[in-house]
């Protein structure tokens, strides 16, 4: 009840920033009149009153992906400050493309990639962006070490759940690059940062998170630990690190019903998981510690969505949703539009008890869905988007002539349309501009250059392996 009482007097205060703080700190961002355009709005809804920038996560972030490459943040996964091992982890945290990507942010220049969180911004639906939780540093001012790292390094995992593109995801990798010499490099970090998250796979499986751990434990016990598990598994070893550690812990559940539980997370016992989830509860109130449901949703469990609220309202924690993109015969957004209209229609009819910070935020959450909803009905035309998108770009990042810079936009769209259709896969034209969205002018020129000097049955080829690999079939 005091922890209750506590965040809502945080709450409160927040609010209040916004409207004492001045309207003029923001930085409007050039050659994108649309974000520009929200940006006092959004302000309004961010936890520590009004802010300069729109997103803290540039200087304060750092994403381990399992293929080496290193990123600000897991929303922007065309934007690469480098590879690991090919460069060390100092040469990427004080690299040119690093530098270049926070300087931009520096301006509000979203167009490094960053088109997911825009995009909602600019259609007034963001309420639960990545962005606002690094707010608590925005007054930062080491720009070369993260506050903030996550680990996303291995796909290694107990169970074989419907919607995970995952390979191999049943063994754990024996020439990881994520190998001692990785732990080495990194541990410098470890000493200093304020938060870790770590992602799988399933993290209590993966042998090299726990060497991670117990730098943390051990040399910045302070440090904020959060792990999203599967909640299979929990053994003495588990619960001892966690109490010596500060971990906050998000447990998978993608339905409260046996059958359809067993059937989405293939190789879990829903009664054992169930049960690891109060041991889970349990410890959070014990330790005063945060601890959420994550629920992946899509076309199989959408119906299920208001019984993870109620059973997260009587528990006292809070829900976490995730959107299913890919693979698109499993996900909400590729369903039509009339079937969409339905699923809102049935989530609307549903209401919750709102007597508690907690219950108050799996309410916006739960209200964001329906936001979603409505932001997949609308039609958009990818290529203008992504036309609009380089135009700004180049107008911001080139100082081009604005007339220049349209033939300049219209000759890449142009050409790249062509070399899609040319090699067969004018069917994914609008999937596959939907991707290119991610990706800044330049690449995209570069992408043109590789790809139309290629034979045709070579570039037939990479091609379909492009494709495949955004599980467009």
């Amino acid at each position: 009840m005091l922890t209750s009482i506590k965040q809502k007097i945080i709450y409160t205060y927040n609010q209040l920033l916004y409207f004492i703080s001045p309207k003029t700190r923001i930085v409007y961002p050039k050659g994108d009149p649309d974000l520009a355009a929200k940006l006092e709005d959004y302000n309004k809804d961010r936890p520590y009153g009004t802010q300069k920038l729109i997103c803290y996560v540039a200087q304060n972030n750092l994403l381990f992906s399992r293929s080496g490459k290193v990123m600000a943040c897991s929303y922007n996964q065309s934007y690469v400050f480098g590879k690991y091992p090919k460069q060390s982890i100092n040469e990427i945290i004080s690299g040119e493309k690093r530098k270049k990507f926070i300087e931009a942010h520096n301006r509000n220049n979203l167009s490094l990639g960053c088109n997911y969180c825009r995009d909602f911004i600019v259609s007034g639906k963001y309420h639960s962006l990545k962005a606002v939780n690094y707010d608590i540093y925005s007054k930062r001012k080491n720009n070369l070490h993260p506050a903030v790292i996550e680990f996303d390094i291995s796909s290694y995992c107990n169970l074989r759940c419907i919607m995970c593109n995952e390979k191999n995801r049943e063994v754990e990798a024996q020439n990881n690059i994520y190998n001692d010499k990785f732990i080495e490099e990194i541990t410098p970090l470890l000493k200093h940062i304020k938060e870790a998250k770590f992602y799988g796979g399933e993290p209590f499986v993966i042998k090299q998170y726990y060497k991670i751990w117990d730098i943390i434990v051990n040399e910045n016990p302070q440090t904020k630990i959060f792990v999203i598990t599967n909640g299979t598994h929990l053994n003495e070893r588990i619960k001892n690190l966690l109490n010596k550690g500060n971990f906050e812990i998000s447990v998978s559940i993608d339905s409260l019903n046996k059958e359809k539980f067993e059937k989405i997370r293939k190789g879990a016992n829903f009664e054992n998981v169930m049960q690891n989830l109060d041991w889970f509860i349990n410890y959070s109130k014990r330790k005063k510690r945060n601890l959420s449901v994550s629920m992946t949703i899509f076309r199989e469990n959408w119906q299920d969505i208001p019984d993870i609220i109620k059973f997260c309202n009587k528990n006292d924690i809070s829900v976490f949703f995730s959107y299913l993109y890919m693979p698109k015969k499993l996900s909400l957004w590729t369903l039509p539009n009339e079937d969409k209209l339905k699923i809102k229609e049935y989530l609307t009819g549903f209401s919750f008890e709102n007597d508690s910070t907690i219950k108050q935020y799996n309410q916006k959450c739960y209200n964001e869905i329906i936001e979603h909803l409505d932001y997949w009905t609308q039609e958009f035309n990818q290529q203008e988007e992504l036309s609009k998108r380089l135009k700004n770009y180049l107008i911001e990042n080139e100082n081009s002539d604005k007339i220049e810079t349209q033939l300049e936009t219209d000759e890449i769209i142009k050409n790249i349309t062509k070399l899609i259709c040319d090699a067969g896969y004018d069917e994914y034209l609008d999937e596959i501009f939907n991707e290119l969205k991610n990706i800044d002018a330049d690449s995209l020129s570069v992408f043109y250059e590789i790809y139309s000097k290629m034979p045709k049955e070579t570039l037939v080829g990479e091609l379909e392996t492009w494709v495949k690999s955004l599980t467009l079939q």
